[in-house]
């Protein structure tokens, strides 16, 4: 970012790439931008020569005192959220349009995503690609860790192999019933380009590091250090490269298991990168067991180990399917609500959902006493598995390694 000092303009040019919005269903793109070309951004930080009033004067005089940097980022923060914030809101109004007709705004939503993010980028300098290669560790792990042998301990959830489940048989036995289901290897029975694409993170860095993205620094009830809005190469480098280079660190002794200590737990969860990178949607394909139901917009997760989703329920029915790295889940059926100690949201309505306050593997039993008798099951996602989360399903996620999940609700 140029800065010139007599005039204290902030000036930003930058080639962006196209953006695209959700139409209706996975292969109905609307692009929000129009072809590529330069994009001037100026911001003027001119001051007046005098305040207008006592409250203006005390306002810069506060101003003054934060350090250029820290203003700075705090600035570019609210640009990014709030262009995150006007592309959720598209997503989701544009996913109940007809693909011929985006309602006319969106092309400006475009713009407004394509301007922030080429202000996140210019303002976060990416490591030299040279000195990435020589230091990086670019692939996920591919294996479940030693450590986690025999991590699981309770009664196992239902699983099958994708040869053996048709869908009137998942519909059948399984969804009519609300009884969760791990389907093994289903992707790569569907041949899904995306196992081999995020298996190694290098494709993802050279073609989308530059998307403007949310990421979640540490996780819900634990060590949770807020939401900050980052080009996607930053989440790469500086949490999920590291996250790859100490995976066989063991924990340090007394460390529960829902902690992380040898790397920064950040995570891009429930985020509608394929939208914004509309090339990744053909890299995967519907799953047959949403029958032909309504979909929302599909979701792209992402993160370091240790990422923790906490215990809750949704108000969908989901397919969560796991591309990269290893997730450790538990399951609890509506018959053990009272017990979680929940708090439902829009509890009157088609659409409540419900979360817990409680550590799932590392509870307050003295705050929590009924917990410890609840009746779960659980099991881990590989790459190439889905999991059939029934609707209002209370349930808990843990990444064991690296990972990266894409997941379907559908109604």
């Amino acid at each position: 970012i140029p800065l010139d000092a007599s005039s204290h303009d902030v000036s930003v040019r930058k080639p962006v790439a196209k953006y695209a919005v959700h139409g209706k269903g996975l292969s109905s793109m609307q692009a929000a931008a129009g072809p590529q070309k330069d994009v001037p951004i100026v911001c003027s930080s001119r001051l007046p020569a005098k305040p207008v009033s006592e409250a203006e004067s005390e306002y810069i005089k506060k101003a003054e005192r934060i350090p250029h940097e820290e203003s700075l980022d705090e600035a570019m923060e609210c640009i990014g959220r709030t262009a995150i914030h006007l592309f959720n809101i598209a997503v989701t109004i544009c996913d109940k349009a007809l693909p011929s007709d985006p309602p006319r705004w969106v092309h400006w939503v475009g713009r407004i995503l394509q301007q922030a993010n080429a202000i996140a980028h210019a303002a976060w300098l990416p490591r030299a690609a040279s000195q990435l290669q020589s230091t990086a560790v670019w692939a996920i792990p591919a294996e479940l860790p030693q450590r986690f042998i025999g991590l699981l301990k309770g009664p196992l959830v239902d699983s099958v192999a994708f040869e053996e489940l048709t869908s009137i048989e998942f519909f059948s036995t399984y969804f009519k019933s609300a009884r969760p289901l791990k389907i093994r290897g289903h992707l790569r029975a569907a041949a899904w380009g995306a196992l081999e694409y995020f298996a190694d993170l290098r494709r993802l860095h050279e073609e989308f590091g530059d998307r403007l993205v949310p990421v979640n620094l540490g996780s819900p009830l634990i060590n949770h250090r807020g939401v900050k809005h980052w080009p996607l190469g930053r989440l790469l480098e500086e949490h999920l490269l590291p996250s790859n280079a100490t995976q066989e660190a063991p924990p340090p002794a007394g460390t529960a298991k829902d902690e992380e200590k040898h790397c920064a737990v950040a995570y891009m969860s429930q985020h509608h990168l394929l939208h914004q990178a509309p090339e990744l949607q053909e890299l995967l394909a519907v799953p047959p067991y949403t029958i032909g139901r309504e979909l929302l917009p599909v979701n792209l997760w992402l993160g370091t180990r240790g990422t923790v989703t906490s215990l809750h329920s949704d108000p969908q029915e989901n397919i969560l399917c796991q591309v990269a790295g290893y997730k450790y889940f538990r399951l609890y059926g509506l018959d053990q609500t009272d017990k979680l100690y929940p708090t439902m949201i829009r509890a009157k309505n088609a659409n409540a959902f419900g979360t817990s306050p409680v550590r799932v593997e590392a509870p307050d039993e003295s705050a929590y006493p009924a917990f410890g008798g609840a009746q779960f099951v659980e099991g881990v996602l590989e790459p190439g598995d889905m999991l059939f989360i029934p609707k209002s399903h209370w349930h808990y996620v843990r990444s064991l390694t690296t990972s990266c999940s894409i997941n379907f609700w559908f109604e």
